[in-house]
């Protein structure tokens, strides 16, 4: 057969098929998939998370004029030299020169998180503090993702997109992201703990990579604030308890075992490292005697729970002079002999109180742990105040009513990880000071009930309207008749 002939060149039939069909389909088949990209992308609720805190970073950032050149946070600065210590010299000291002599006064978790960051922003050239920031604005988004994924494991999808885009539009969250303290990070570590404990009480047979990553959590939570410690009990209790198989049995321990295992193999390394310093056994950090101590003075009167700038001023003063009685040489030693000091004046101090006033302290106490805190920039300071009030009563209700549903639905004691960590640190600060932003990590899980409760709410307004709209919509064809 000879070869057809296209404007009297000589080509095979193959020859003049593809270079005019192929790309056409190959393009065709590309337009498609990007569009199915795009419109997968404008519907998914992570996108819809992480493009909203997006757009609230700039507004914060550069809207709002924060103050990119400063540490913000009363903790922040110290936070910030230990990170530049461990980054620069590979110490974890406290101290603006050699010799650097090592602490144990500070968990090393966040300065390690700062290290990090200062890390990356050196070596791409950009600005440090505006690294860490927006870095926190990721985290937010994280966390809002998080709350997202606890929505769907407890309630359905609609309810899940909207405790997600509560979260990322929740004001504290929003404005502590500013701020070189421990509260983003912590949030997005109790968040994914929740998560994680969720799934496996929900799936007996749930996978070794979710208990591993469970204790991960829990470790990593407990470096960066040591009082979550605890939490390794509880989640171990839990897994105890929803286990498979009698007590005796491998199958029940052996995810209990799991969580305990890895909180141990990851916490013991500077618990070693600081007995070496002290020969005391501290796990992580030895600081729960100055939060004693201004606890104590809170509940004395001696400084309110506003903890405004006179009472730190206040508090500064009162521990300096028990201080300057502890001898010894600068370093770890007179840290736990510091801490100690503060611990048995704060003894005396409870001593002194009679149990009728600690009682009648306590409500005060836990208004101020729990009350809207925002964070806000010098720029628009009243308009963001007064948002962040209206925000925190409207999700006060909306929660309270998601409570009332779960309750009636008997779900209520089933779901107890989302209330687990504001009880936990409701009664941790029975003892420990107070300061609004310490109950911060237990609120992103709070938001599923205010989301459970405007679900409801916004379902039962419509059913009842439903009936209005159906009647209006019958009469119309009359009318027009």
């Amino acid at each position: 057969m000879s070869p057809a002939r296209v404007g009297g060149h000589s080509q095979r039939p193959s020859d003049t098929v593809r270079p005019v069909t192929t790309p056409r389909r190959v393009a065709a088949s590309d337009k498609v998939h990007n569009g199915r990209t795009l419109r997968g992308l404008a519907a998914s609720p992570l996108a819809w998370c992480c493009t909203l805190v997006a757009l609230e970073a700039i507004v914060i950032l550069v809207g709002l004029d924060v103050d990119n050149a400063r540490i913000l946070g009363g903790d922040g600065p110290t936070y910030s030299r230990l990170a530049h210590n461990l980054l620069s010299h590979g110490a974890y000291s406290l101290q603006a020169s050699a010799p650097f002599t090592p602490t144990v006064s500070e968990p090393p978790g966040y300065p390690v998180v700062l290290a990090i960051l200062d890390f990356v922003a050196i070596h791409l050239s950009i600005g440090q503090l505006l690294t860490v920031r927006i870095c926190q604005f990721a985290m937010v988004a994280a966390t809002a993702c998080l709350v997202y994924a606890i929505g769907r494991e407890l309630d359905d999808e609609f309810t899940a997109r909207v405790a997600g885009l509560l979260t990322a539009s929740y004001l504290p969250l929003l404005g502590l992201a500013g701020y070189h303290l421990t509260e983003i990070t912590t949030c997005l570590l109790c968040t994914l703990v929740v998560l994680l404990l969720v799934r496996l009480l929900r799936r007996p047979s749930g996978s070794l990579v979710s208990v591993c990553g469970l204790g991960l959590a829990i470790s990593a939570a407990t470096y960066v604030r040591p009082d979550f410690t605890p939490l390794v009990v509880i989640a171990a209790a839990a897994l105890l308890l929803a286990g498979k198989g009698s007590f005796r049995s491998h199958e029940r321990w052996l995810r209990p075992g799991i969580v305990v295992g890895i909180f141990v193999l990851t916490v013991v390394p500077w618990t070693i490292r600081n007995y070496d310093l002290t020969q005391h056994l501290i796990p992580v950090a030895v600081d729960s005697g100055g939060s004693l101590f201004v606890s104590a003075e809170q509940y004395a009167g001696t400084v309110s729970y506003a903890m405004n700038p006179t009472d730190f001023d206040t508090i500064n003063r009162l521990a300096s002079r028990i201080t300057a009685t502890v001898r010894g040489k600068p370093g770890p030693k007179q840290e736990v002999a510091v801490d100690a000091a503060l611990t048995r004046a704060a003894k005396r101090i409870f001593d002194r109180l009679s149990f009728t006033t600690i009682v009648k302290s306590i409500p005060k106490r836990e208004i101020y742990l729990w009350q809207p805190i925002v964070f806000p920039p010098a720029k628009g300071r009243a308009v963001i105040n007064a948002l962040g009030w209206a925000q925190y009563l409207v999700l006060v209700v909306l929660a309270l009513i998601g409570a009332a549903v779960s309750r009636r639905r008997h779900t209520l004691l089933r779901d107890w990880p989302l209330w687990m960590l504001a009880v936990y640190l409701t009664l941790l600060h029975l003892f420990f000071h107070i300061e609004g932003r310490y109950s911060v990590e237990a609120r992103p899980v709070l938001l599923v009930f205010a989301a459970i409760g405007g679900v409801a709410l916004w379902r039962k307004i419509r059913s009842r309207m439903a009936p209005a709209f159906a009647e209006v919509s019958e009469t119309r064809p009359a009318e027009a008749g």
